[in-house]
């Protein structure tokens, strides 16, 4: 068991590496829609490890963690068929974001990017 704050800065340190891979993933495929489905993952990430390292009734922990992860798994998977199926046309939000911010696009994304972790 682990107290609040070393879990709150694991959860916060995996999900903001998870996130700078993501955006690098981003920049190579030209598509930021790739935040969407790293938001799920991260978050069923999180629940892994709060269910794991967390106090609490054990039982308790181990069905929120496994809720939170298949409703992650099946948000996740039908974010990534979009994604893939519309690919390499970019969702429109984030085309709308790459028009809007042009110079300064991909700065802006890794901000962005990184707010989505926390």
């Amino acid at each position: 068991m682990h107290d609040l704050t070393t879990l709150l800065l694991a959860g916060t340190t995996t999900v903001l590496g998870m996130m700078f891979l993501l955006w690098c993933l981003h920049l190579a495929l030209k598509n930021a829609a790739v935040v969407d489905v790293g938001w799920t993952a991260g978050l069923g990430m999180l629940a892994v490890l709060y269910a794991w390292l967390g106090t609490g009734w054990g039982p308790r922990r181990a069905l929120l963690g496994t809720l939170v992860v298949v409703w992650s798994l099946r948000l996740g998977t039908h974010l990534a068929v979009r994604v893939a199926r519309h690919h390499p046309e970019e969702d429109r939000r984030y085309a709308q974001l790459r028009r809007d911010w042009a110079a300064v696009f991909h700065r802006k994304m890794f901000g962005f990017f990184q707010l989505q972790a926390v």
